[in-house]
């Protein structure tokens, strides 16, 4: 467990223990910028969650080349499923708005093929319960996850957009 220097704030040892940037033990980043490295973060775990296989892909881990070729995704849907049941769950904090929607951009079409109707049903639930408990100070950000949950509704299972880069060329 980290310790905090006796001059820091609680809610900067909040930031600190939620993953902000940090020098000498001071919060080194806004919560703008950290708002969009997680989501960056989240829309790459999505767009690697939406696939159906990892062949061609190398991951440089450890300085060791992996390859997979043609091998089954092993962080699939289900994990993908996993994280926003687990997001759903829990209390929503000021990033979670940002986060859905990065997952949700990039995932929602294949989460839609997979699972159509209770994937539908968990949008619904985003819109009915879990909006509602999104803190008022990011209203932007809870006003385009609505937006969206609303697209993906009313798009359908067979009208969703695909996302960009689903398919690559050969």
């Amino acid at each position: 467990m980290p310790k905090y220097p006796k001059k820091t704030s609680t809610s900067e040892a909040y930031k600190i223990e939620l993953g902000y940037l940090v020098v000498d033990g001071v919060v080194k980043e806004s919560d703008t910028a950290f708002f969009e490295r997680m989501s960056g973060l989240i829309s790459f775990y999505g767009a690697i969650v939406q696939t159906n296989s990892l062949s061609g892909i190398v991951f440089v881990l450890n300085f060791h080349l992996i390859h997979f070729l043609g091998k089954p995704n092993v962080i699939g849907h289900n994990m993908g499923w996993t994280w926003l049941a687990t997001i759903l769950n829990l209390p929503p904090r000021p990033v979670t708005a940002y986060l859905l929607i990065a997952f949700l951009e990039q995932a929602s079409y294949a989460f839609y093929r997979k699972y159509g109707l209770n994937f539908e049903k968990l949008i619904k639930l985003i819109l009915e319960k879990y909006i509602v408990l999104i803190p008022n100070s990011n209203i932007a950000s809870k006003t385009r996850l609505e937006i969206l949950c609303k697209e993906i509704i009313s798009s359908g299972q067979n009208r969703i957009k695909e996302p960009t880069g689903l398919k690559l060329a050969p």
